[in-house]
């Protein structure tokens, strides 16, 4: 099995001046996306954003603010386009592109019922696409007050919360009982460990909190996310365990010393294979044999990227740091494999 890695010189920093930041929007049916777009649309935030909808029709544009359409890319009074996805991703990113003014980011919102690991993938098939675009992050939008039902009953709100790097729990105002909307935030955390959590209400927020915020670079060491979430326990070896009632689980592991990358590639396929599906998120700092520079690594289901990161310091121990999250995953066999790639 080959992944989509990406670890060459060309695409593990290409000039992050000229790449145009993709942010995917992904949360259950009723979570609030179409409102959180629509704000993006019509605020006079400054910012020129091309809004990509998956589900697209009259009822989720306000044409108050449109200026004028052509082809159903429809611009907007404050600099903003919208179009939908129609039937080819890829062609509609470069139709983008044909604008003469650069957008300072893209909004790509997925179906209420579908996790966003297949957008990811798209991105990387068209060396156009990997010249022109790097992905910001992947925003999840919860619905405070029907979120735990939501969790029983389809497996898809588990693989949205658990692929995103920052969750905006939503529609807050609507749960009367403060302790339920804690309740809530806390099985977020016992999910989804590295992601940040935001509160708000009809999706409102600034949009410096959620979009340019480059999680995918991770300039936070994995650590610091973990000490942020609760439900952890540290065992004798550094390790550190979350389980969910639902069966999603998540560790991170520690351990010393320069890893082959060969090796490491070879245990990454053999990760997907064994557990396709039920790997959920991956994300850590990792360090290679005759590599000068720290590499930091993230994971959506078998998507994987990887990019340098600040040089190792003459004195720094050189530590691989990781956190795993899936269901019903065998850690033991996944620690020892990883363990196994240093050289």
């Amino acid at each position: 099995m080959q992944t989509d890695r990406i670890y060459h010189e060309q695409a593990i920093r290409r000039s992050e001046e000229t790449m145009i930041p993709i942010t995917i929007v992904t949360g259950y049916l009723g979570s609030g996306k179409t409102t959180l777009l629509n704000c993006i649309l019509k605020q006079n935030h400054g910012m020129k954003i091309a809004v990509i909808e998956n589900e697209f029709g009259e009822k989720n544009i306000d044409y108050e603010f449109v200026l004028h359409e052509k082809e159903q890319i429809f611009e907007m009074s404050n600099g903003c386009i919208c179009c939908n996805v129609r039937e080819d991703l890829i062609l509609t990113l470069k139709k983008i592109l044909e604008f003469s003014d650069k957008f300072n980011s893209i909004v790509i919102e997925t179906t209420g019922v579908a996790d966003p690991s297949p957008v990811l993938h798209t991105l990387k098939q068209d060396p156009v696409l990997i010249e022109n675009f790097e992905i910001d992050s992947i925003i999840c939008l919860v619905d405070a007050k029907n979120f735990l039902a939501q969790l029983d009953r389809s497996p898809e709100v588990k693989k949205q919360v658990t692929a995103s790097n920052l969750i905006m729990l939503n529609k807050i105002d609507l749960v009367d009982d403060a302790l339920m909307v804690e309740k809530v935030e806390n099985e977020l955390k016992q999910l989804n460990p590295i992601a940040e959590i935001i509160k708000t209400t009809k999706s409102e927020i600034k949009l410096e909190e959620v979009f340019l915020r480059y999680l995918f670079r991770m300039k936070e060491t994995v650590p610091k996310f973990i000490m942020k979430a609760k439900g952890f326990s540290i065992n004798s070896n550094n390790e550190q365990i979350a389980i969910h009632e639902s069966g999603v689980s998540s560790k991170f592991i520690e351990f010393e010393g320069e890893m082959a990358y060969q090796f490491f590639s070879i245990w990454i396929d053999l990760l997907f294979y064994q557990f396709a599906d039920n790997l959920y998120r991956m994300k850590g700092i990792l360090c290679f044999k005759d590599e000068p520079y720290k590499v930091y690594f993230q994971a959506v289901h078998d998507y994987v990227e990887m990019t340098k990161a600040e040089p190792w310091s003459e004195n720094e121990t050189k530590v691989n740091q990781i956190v795993v999250i899936g269901k019903d995953l065998d850690f033991e066999m996944i620690q020892s494999g990883y363990k196994s790639c240093v050289k």
